[in-house]
């Protein structure tokens, strides 16, 4: 977890010397995010997250995913059909994916160790999620898989 999180501020310092260009950003654009309504028009929710950032901070979701269960490279190839055709960071998506699987060890993490008020239930839950982190094919894997050679 310390190589992970130590890595993702490497990757962080060297992404930022670049001055990469801003965009809008939904941040959590994950699949349960975006709805499909009966017209077949495309929807995204849960916009609580939205910040300026390189384009790779919600390319990540479907460049690779965050987990190789939520995108398939056909679904992945879809989307470049709508979005076009992009020249994608490997430094910025390497970074984002990092700093992804960070914020969840953090996230299942604290709901495991930090909150009492929780029920067991649930914190089992939280563990069983905190360790699938690391399973292949999940985020840490993801994140290992696109690394770039230390600046």
């Amino acid at each position: 977890i310390r190589m992970l999180l130590e890595r993702a501020e490497d990757l962080g310092r060297r992404l930022a010397a670049t001055a990469p260009p801003l965009v809008l950003c939904h941040a959590d654009i994950h699949t349960a995010n975006v709805l499909l309504d009966t017209d077949g028009r495309v929807w995204f929710v849960d916009w609580d997250e939205t910040l300026l950032a390189p384009r790779e901070r919600d390319l990540m979701f479907v460049v690779g995913g965050i987990s190789s269960t939520l995108v398939s490279p056909r679904e992945e190839a879809y989307f470049f059909e709508g979005y076009g055709s992009i020249k994608v960071d490997p430094l910025a998506l390497a970074y984002y994916r990092y700093c992804w699987a960070v914020g969840d060890i953090g996230a299942f993490g604290e709901q495991v160790f930090f909150r009492p008020d929780l029920g067991p239930d649930t914190r089992r839950e939280g563990a069983e999620m905190l360790m699938g982190l690391f399973e292949p094919g999940e985020i840490v894997d993801i994140a290992l898989g696109s690394e770039i050679p230390a600046g």
